[in-house]
């Protein structure tokens, strides 16, 4: 999914990275640095990705049920056993949604070998960060699989997967958008948020999370640095 291009970056200079750093301060004064996730021991995909299930699958089923409701009212009247089946049906499927997501999690882990890999780029007006084009080829060719498969199987959800995969997109966000940020030292993750639904995740190696955190915190508009705190 692409996004907005990082801003030219104003006359503010970046500091050096500490030594010994996996961030690199390179000569056009944008720090670069590659991140493996590791998917098995960092839950953070995994609850966010539960979250969006969560939400998309419950606000989908509630409607279909509301409408089921209404014409099982109009048909039988107020015919409680009528109605509770409904929502047992209703409950049963957004369950069983909620138990597929992280299963799909783990059958995607497993693929990719328990790490997903991503290349980092940050100047003094944004941050961005991509697949590296390993990580690109690998989930490119999961996305052809799933996006066959889903096809055969009529499931429109899963022909959306296959193009989200195969898709190398460049995630971007520029600092003086972010109107709120939470840290998480024992992830290593700093996440930027904009006014709309959208959230950048900032990983690092543990040892140059406080770097980074105190860098970024400097960059960010003063209502929201006062609320980055590890």
């Amino acid at each position: 999914m692409a996004r907005r291009k990082v801003s030219t970056p104003p006359s503010a200079t970046l500091p050096a990275p500490p030594a010994g750093s996996a961030i690199r301060l390179c000569a056009d004064g944008a720090y670069r640095w590659t991140y493996a996730f590791p998917l098995f021991t960092n839950p953070s995909i995994l609850l966010w990705g539960w979250k969006i299930v969560f939400t998309i699958i419950g606000l989908t089923l509630a409607g279909i049920w509301i409408v089921f409701a209404a014409i099982t009212l109009v048909q039988s009247g107020l015919d409680a056993e009528a109605q509770f089946f409904n929502l047992r049906l209703w409950l049963g499927a957004f369950a069983l949604f909620l138990a597929l997501w992280p299963l799909g999690y783990l059958l995607l882990a497993l693929l990719c070998g328990g790490k997903y890999w991503m290349d980092f780029r940050m100047d003094a007006a944004g941050i961005a960060h991509a697949q590296t084009p390993r990580q690109f080829r690998k989930s490119r060719g999961l996305g052809a699989a799933a996006g066959l498969l889903g096809a055969l199987s009529g499931s429109i959800g899963a022909v959306q997967a296959g193009r989200l995969l195969g898709a190398r997109g460049r995630m971007s966000m520029n600092f003086a958008d972010v109107r709120s940020a939470r840290a998480s030292r024992r992830w290593s993750t700093i996440s930027l948020n904009e006014e709309s639904v959208y959230r950048h995740h900032i990983y690092v190696e543990p040892r140059d999370f406080d770097f980074m955190l105190g860098v970024i915190r400097s960059l960010l508009p003063a209502r929201a640095a006062a609320r980055l705190q590890a």
